[in-house]
């Protein structure tokens, strides 16, 4: 089999593109994608099912014209040397009946072995992950106000997480690139330690120079995310990436619950210091690293790390529009450039948040205790979002339309947050603008994994975590001085004016998942029913008939004729 859940299948002759089988949790597809989620126009064929066993399909319909569908009876699979179509087909008598249950029970249980071996492989990276998002959690709400403490202006506090943002776009390229040609592993481990410097060396700041400083160090090793994003898709196959790096985005999510809570805890019960916050955050992650050099197993194949270190890499895929180079020269595919320009809007959008602190304590005299618990109550719902939901909205809407929609929440939610001053209200757009954030991320993730080959994952989704980076730092100089500006002015309430602004680049980021769905659909609308139909039963000849002949008509249309013996020997022949 090609990828959890489906069979690869070669089309038989030459030129022809090849066929993947897949059974997406409710039903069996053909498709010409490798992703059956990405463009229902590539499905050409499908049946109802309840179990990954393709035997127990319901009849199968084959596409009739991009929107038709028409009832296929004669379509069925088999394996080599199973039963025939015809006595699969419903057949109680003879215990037929009892020996389709078994295939169904046995489907169904090597389909939770799959999952359940997918998940015991993938869980010491969800562990890290959850323990370096706990120790970040704990100290992103004191963060804004402690580097305040230290005498910031808040274009000053922008300039601080702009330095640290820019630091991160370099980290980001360079442990991409490396993780490709020496590991996953080996990067993952120096970004969990980097956190141990970053949260004990701010603890030991005493200066906002110094702070900045720090917090640069820790950006050059912030590449946690994009890494354990690479790792995630070289254990997965290409169908299951958006469900799985919905789990990492869970486990940040379980982070930021966990992480505010136990500040919380340290600074309202046990009346520990910001200073004394910042040094247990970092002994969470000193305990995040044991684990991580203890059970982190290497993801990337040692093969495929050395293959990638031997060559300067070429473009993952080659598009029509020569998105794709050669040479030995490594290109980026012109998705991939379009889907990072989506993640420089999305993050410039999402990194306005740098001046909330302020906003809340200009607005509603709050302080960090507030900001704390939003974060633990909106992690609690992208933990909820990304467990129950994201997969239910990638099989409705696909992943470019998933991108679409979480663009379009995250500009509703920024320009609620600038002109509503209700408290209720208002923090209820605060959670719109973190949801479609994290839906947005997830999309974007799958979407460049999904454009890229096994050998450049940690490479594009490093550059899109790069180029994220360099959003961050730009948003929250802009931000700053917008906020500053907003102060003055009257015409507005104070602090909308950077959020109003920010909520235009999210707008403007619907349009690449939007170009890119609609040049695949244009490019499968291209392609005639008949070619299309022609293909099915190519690869139908090759699994259960004997003959294929297709016979040219005057009017422009054609004849497939398959024949399939049902008995050797016996001349017991079936035409369709």
């Amino acid at each position: 089999g090609g990828g959890e859940g489906g069979a690869e299948a070669a089309a038989a002759g030459g030129g022809d593109p090849p066929l993947y089988l897949y059974w997406t949790g409710s039903q069996w597809m053909l498709n010409y994608d490798e992703d059956p989620s990405l463009n229902i126009m590539n499905c050409i064929a499908y049946s109802k099912a309840d179990v990954a066993d393709p035997r127990a399909a319901s009849p199968w319909f084959v596409r009739d014209g991009p929107r038709r569908w028409r009832p296929a009876p004669a379509l069925a699979l088999v394996a080599r040397g199973a039963p025939t179509p015809g006595a699969l087909a419903g057949a109680e008598a003879g215990g037929e009946g009892s020996k389709r249950a078994a295939a169904l029970r046995e489907g169904k249980a090597e389909l939770k072995a799959r999952d359940a071996d997918t998940l015991r492989a993938l869980t010491p990276i969800f562990v890290t992950f959850v323990l370096d998002s706990i120790s970040t959690g704990m100290v992103l709400p004191l963060l804004p106000f402690f580097i305040m403490s230290q005498g910031a202006s808040p274009f000053q506090l922008g300039l601080v997480v702009a330095l640290t943002y820019a630091a991160q776009t370099l980290g980001c390229l360079a442990l991409g690139k490396f993780s490709d040609r020496r590991g996953r592993r080996p990067a993952m481990l120096a970004c969990a330690a980097g956190s141990i410097f970053a949260y004990y060396g701010v603890a030991s700041s005493r200066s906002l120079a110094q702070v900045a400083l720090v917090r640069m160090g820790g950006g050059l090793l912030g590449a946690l995310v994009p890494l354990s994003q690479a790792a995630i898709a070289d254990r997965c196959p290409v169908d299951l990436r958006t469900k799985y790096i919905g789990v990492l985005q869970a486990s940040a999510g379980a982070g930021f619950v966990v992480g505010p809570i136990i500040g919380l805890f340290l600074q309202k019960v046990l009346g520990l210091s910001q200073r004394a916050v910042f040094k247990t955050a970092s002994l969470v992650a000193v305990t995040g690293t044991a684990y991580a050099a203890l059970r982190l197993k290497e993801s990337r194949p040692p093969a495929a790390a050395a293959a990638a270190a031997a060559t300067t890499g070429t473009a993952a895929i080659k598009v029509d529009d020569g998105g794709a180079g050669g040479g030995g020269r490594a290109v980026v595919p012109f998705p991939v450039l379009l889907l990072t320009g989506n993640g420089f809007l999305l993050m410039y959008a999402f990194a306005v948040e740098t001046v909330y602190a302020a906003f809340l304590k200009d607005n509603f005299g709050y302080g960090e205790s507030v900001l704390a618990t939003l974060f633990v109550l909106n992690g609690m719902s992208v933990g909820m979002l990304q467990v129950f939901f994201i997969k239910k909205l990638v099989n409705k809407l696909g992943k470019h339309m998933l991108l679409v929609l979480g663009n379009a929440l995250l500009a509703a939610g920024m320009v609620g947050l600038a002109l509503i001053r209700q408290p209720l209200v208002h923090f209820a757009m605060f959670s719109v603008h973190i949801l479609g954030y994290a839906i947005a991320d997830t999309a974007l993730s799958s979407l460049i994994s999904r454009y890229s080959s096994p050998d450049t994952q940690g490479t594009h989704l490093g550059l899109n975590q790069a180029v994220q980076s360099f959003a961050r730092m730009i948003s929250p100089l802009v931000a700053g001085a917008l906020y500053q500006r907003s102060k003055r002015a009257g015409a507005l309430p104070v602090g909308a004016l950077p959020y109003l602004a920010g909520a235009a680049a999210p707008l403007l980021a619907v349009l690449p998942p939007f170009f890119l769905y609609a040049r695949s659909v244009n490019k499968k609308i291209k392609d005639s029913s008949l070619e299309e139909l022609s293909v099915v039963h190519k690869f139908l000849k090759n699994q259960v008939f004997d003959t294929f002949e297709k016979e040219d008509s005057s009017g422009g249309n054609s004849t497939i004729n398959l024949k399939r013996n049902r008995g050797a020997g016996t001349g017991d022949d079936d035409d369709w």
